[in-house]
């Protein structure tokens, strides 16, 4: 354990076999982009070190959508020129560079369709291309991003709609356009609404469109830029490693859970994040994003969501959006072609063992702001627990605490990303994967429930002991021998 003593609280966490149902796929770990980020000559893996990154998080999957769909992407396969000088220009060749790009990570790929300036053909031929050039990648389109903000005015060019846009409306103009897309190339798979709000997703899902292929979701743990409050949801730190943010994941997220249950459809949070703050707030470059990132993910997938994309961009480290699992490390102003991660990127790294399992019940007695989950995979043959220890490493160096495996398993090895504390900024380690050591470090608790330093190997099999430091997330795999 990195750090200072465990005196902490004493943890147990029992560890089942007994499954939930819910799995945790390749999909459920991704990024989401701004569709200008399509003309970025980067993506095109010669140009950049993207699929380094992208691949050390697996198969991630790739959204483009964002409030720059409606408002700056001009589409054509024919060379027109832009409408407006602000507009960036998507064009074929931009779809052939990300195929290549996704050909190397094995990524599934959502793509928006402006609907900001209405024209169901070019928004047609736009999908024409994308099906002919993505194939198989290509697992869902969706027309607009965030319609129910059409009137709204407070980001660039905000309002695409008059004031009396209404669910109606939308739905009009959604049909419109699939049925013109189904007509060039029928079978293509629609998902929608991409917003906040449950009457939204009722609308989409009651409309006449054909070949609905599930819910799509936004949300953001912390949204009201202008609250300092604590515990609550404005840009602090601590919001994101409290307590309330699971409950309020849980609540948000069910309402959207409960719409696609109803229209029997999967539900993909296309685009999330810690914080849909402006840019120079920097609650996201601290660590304890690192320990919400891990425990929202993995919490999302238990309660069902299928796909979950977070929302990134090419734009640079300094002076960027902060939320970005990536970024440019480049002077302001200028551009390079060698990203690096954000901290949070190094949790997201973390979960990529789990992919392809399925939820047991794992229970977490004692120890404070701790959470886990595990996953049971190869036919039963392999466990991975993943523990989010939110107790402040400023207070406190981390905790002892006891796993109780199911029987004939023992531990393979154990990989950690931690910070000297939550709020610590762009000071997140990684422990790469290894084998724990003979000797295992383990706090014994006291009469009085804190811990006194104490030397201690596995007592047996299906009984570990060892100290997890504070403000971590720490993943075991465990094999049955």
């Amino acid at each position: 354990m990195p750090g200072n003593e465990a005196t902490g609280k004493l943890a147990v966490l029992e560890i089942t076999k007994a499954g939930m149902n819910a799995r945790f796929e390749a999909d459920n770990i991704g990024l989401s982009f701004e569709s200008t980020v399509l003309a970025d000559p980067r993506l095109d893996p010669e140009s950049s070190n993207l699929e380094v990154l992208l691949k050390s998080l697996g198969s991630p999957a790739l959204r483009f959508g964002g409030n720059e769909l409606d408002r700056r992407v001009f589409w054509t396969s024919s060379g027109e020129k832009p409408k407006r000088s602000d507009q960036v220009m998507v064009t074929p060749d931009d779809f052939k560079r990300l195929k290549k790009r996704v050909d190397i990570t094995g990524s599934t790929v959502t793509m928006g369709i402006p609907l900001g300036d209405y024209d169901p053909a070019r928004g047609a031929d736009m999908v024409v291309h994308a099906v002919d050039i993505l194939g198989e990648s290509l697992v869902g389109v969706a027309i607009g991003s965030e319609p129910n903000g059409y009137t709204i005015e407070g980001v660039p060019n905000g309002a695409v709609r008059d004031s009396d846009w209404t669910k109606a409306k939308y739905v009009s103009q959604l049909e419109a356009y699939t049925k013109r897309i189904h007509s060039k190339r029928p079978g293509v798979p629609i998902i929608g609404p991409d917003v906040y709000d449950a009457a939204w997703m009722e609308a989409f899902a009651d409309s006449s469109v054909r070949h609905k292929a599930a819910i799509s979701q936004h949300w953001y743990q912390l949204y009201e830029c202008d609250s300092d409050k604590v515990p609550g949801r404005g840009p602090e730190a601590q919001n994101l490693v409290s307590p309330a943010a699971q409950n309020d994941a849980k609540k948000i997220l069910g309402i959207g859970k409960g719409k696609a249950d109803a229209a029997n459809l999967p539900l993909w949070l296309e685009e999330t994040g810690p914080t849909s703050c402006p840019g120079t707030n920097d609650t996201s470059l601290t660590n304890a994003s690192v320990l919400w990132a891990a425990d929202y993910t993995l919490h999302a997938a238990t309660i069902g969501v299928e796909r979950l994309a977070m929302h990134s961009m090419l734009g640079a480290c300094t002076g960027g959006a902060p939320m970005s699992l990536v970024c440019d490390p480049a002077d302001h102003g200028t551009k390079s072609n060698t990203f690096q991660g954000r901290p949070h990127l190094a949790a997201m790294r973390l979960l990529v063992p789990s992919t392809g399992g399925t939820f047991t019940n794992t229970s977490v007695k004692g120890g404070g702001n701790m959470s886990a989950y595990t996953v049971t995979k190869d036919g039963g043959n392999t466990l991975v627990t993943t523990i989010i220890n939110a107790n402040d490493a400023a207070e406190s160096g981390g905790n002892p605490v006891t796993l109780d495996l199911p029987d004939g398993f023992t531990v393979d090895g154990a990989s950690q990303v931690y910070g000297p504390s939550n709020e610590a900024k762009n000071a997140t380690s990684v422990i790469p994967f290894n084998p724990l050591p003979d000797k295992i470090r383990y706090s014994s608790p006291s009469k009085s429930g804190n811990a006194t330093p104490s030397a201690s190997s596995n007592p047996d099999n299906s009984e570990l002991k060892i100290d997890i430091a504070a403000s971590s997330v720490t993943v075991f795999i465990m094999r049955n021998n």
